[in-house]
């Protein structure tokens, strides 16, 4: 998996950084370790972008989230935080009193 590889490669410039002696191979480690890092920013930037628009409809209130409640009320606006924050698999989050399930 490339999480994986991109964290032993980012561990082993680390240790390398550390280890070399030489000013000029530290600062060429230094950029390569930057780059590396910028690189799998970007491609989590991809990955979650991605996800996001795969799951568009869902996070938008898609079924009965939407239904449950008029989506620019304030409650709307909580319940579809509370059910985006159970599919992402964050838990269940107490309702306020008097609030339904949806």
């Amino acid at each position: 998996m490339y999480h994986d590889d991109s964290d032993a490669c980012i561990r082993e410039l680390c240790r390398q950084i550390l280890e070399e002696q030489d000013p000029s191979k530290v600062q060429e480690l230094l950029h390569s370790l930057q780059s590396t890092v910028r690189s799998y920013q970007d491609d989590t930037r991809m990955r979650m972008r991605y996800i996001a628009n795969y799951y568009r409809d869902r996070i938008r209130g898609h079924s009965s989230i939407g239904n449950a409640h008029n989506s620019n009320s304030g409650a709307g606006r909580a319940v579809r935080i509370r059910a985006l924050l159970e599919f992402l698999g964050l838990g269940r989050w107490p309702r306020p009193e008097g609030e339904v399930e949806g």
